[in-house]
């Protein structure tokens, strides 16, 4: 077996998608065009485009045939989008400036080694992304930790990963770097003491390498996959935003209050803890897949410039410690949250859990040393 075939260069190749799920997938693409047109034909779709507001969004890799789709969606969002850094949206929020044109964010977690063609054509556009990596996959020799984890976790075939000098060139070309986790754990999931060397000892790790690293994007990105432990511990460790994969944008209307106020209205996701802690901005990012269809994108883009609101209302005390998924989000502004948050890992994700916890500790282990 060839290196090009066992380690796909191209999405088409490297994607597992069970026959099963085709007509699913195929119902969701024809529901979102013809969402696009209604938006196109009605004038709204270019008013949600250029509606000014802040947004944040997530890839995780771009393969050989991704290129060109992607250029042509950097395009089209240029028109109306100035791009800027991560950490310089993260400060819009949090000190409420939303400029007249848009402003978008780029992100992408896992570290696969597709990104450095990521990176090369965002700088081509003049735009600059956060690559939230996790540790264990940039260690020499990690390859059958990476292997295993895009079979176990992904359900997808091999990929190369980034090394420790990949992600050296990506700074220097003015890109930044972020906390994922040690291992890429389930943080709602994850018992708190191996929680806390997940989070620390990789913000540790990378900053060590790579300079300062503020921002954490948890894996997974849904809100079930994580807990108020994992808030309080990003925060104490540190960060000063998280990141979920959440559709929605920052907009006038939505800025946060920077006061510590956390009980404002409208509600702020800037999560305070107690006096003399840190707050947290949980943020919520739009994901990017460069291989779909350009409509798709610009559809729930210009759905978020209509009608999202970026802000997360924060916990409401007490929280039980651990809390699997955030139970005290608003239902308002998160409906689904309280749905989420009632899931529980089923028996089978509990045995799992408890099979996988002596193999991240031998993979931590190695990690120290």
């Amino acid at each position: 077996m060839t290196t090009d075939a066992y380690y796909p260069d191209t999405f088409a190749r490297w994607e597992r998608r069970p026959a099963h799920t085709w007509p699913r997938r195929i119902a969701r693409r024809a529901a979102i065009r013809l969402g696009y047109e209604r938006l196109r034909l009605s004038g709204r779709l270019e008013e949600g485009l250029a509606t000014p507001r802040i947004q944040f969004y997530c890839l995780h890799h771009l393969f050989r045939d991704e290129e060109a789709p992607f250029r042509a969606l950097l395009t089209r969002l240029s028109e109306h989008f100035d791009f800027v850094t991560w950490s310089e949206g993260v400060r819009m929020v949090l000190e409420g400036e939303v400029p007249s044109r848009p402003v978008a964010c780029f992100s992408s977690d896992d570290g696969y080694l597709s990104n450095l063609r990521l990176g090369r054509v965002l700088a081509d556009f003049g735009a600059s992304c956060c690559f939230f990596l996790n540790p264990v996959s940039l260690l020499p020799h990690a390859d059958a930790w990476n292997t295993r984890f895009c079979a176990t976790r992904l359900q997808a075939r091999p990929t190369r990963f980034l090394s420790e000098r990949d992600v050296e060139s990506l700074l220097a070309t003015g890109h930044e770097v972020g906390n994922h986790t040690l291992t890429h754990v389930v943080c709602s999931e994850t018992p708190a003491d191996q929680l806390a060397a997940e989070i620390g000892e990789s913000r540790a790790w990378l900053e060590s390498r790579f300079g300062p690293v503020p921002h954490f994007a948890w894996p997974y990105g849904q809100m079930h996959h994580f807990s108020t432990t994992a808030e309080q511990l990003v925060a104490e460790t540190g960060h000063v935003s998280a990141a979920g994969v959440v559709r929605g944008a920052y907009r006038k209307e939505d800025s946060l209050p920077v006061s510590g106020d956390f009980r404002a209205d409208p509600p702020s996701s800037l999560v305070t803890f107690g006096p003399g802690q840190t707050d947290l901005l949980i943020l919520r990012r739009d994901q990017l897949w460069a291989a779909a269809p350009i409509e798709e994108a610009l559809y729930f883009t210009a759905r978020n410039g209509l009608e999202r609101s970026g802000a997360l209302p924060v916990l409401t005390d007490p929280v039980p410690p651990g809390t699997n998924g955030l139970a005290h989000w608003d239902a308002v502004a998160w409906p689904q949250a309280s749905k989420a948050a009632q899931y529980a890992p089923s028996p089978r994700t509990a045995a799992r859990n408890v099979r996988s916890s002596t193999a991240r500790s031998s993979q931590m282990d190695q990690f120290r040393t």
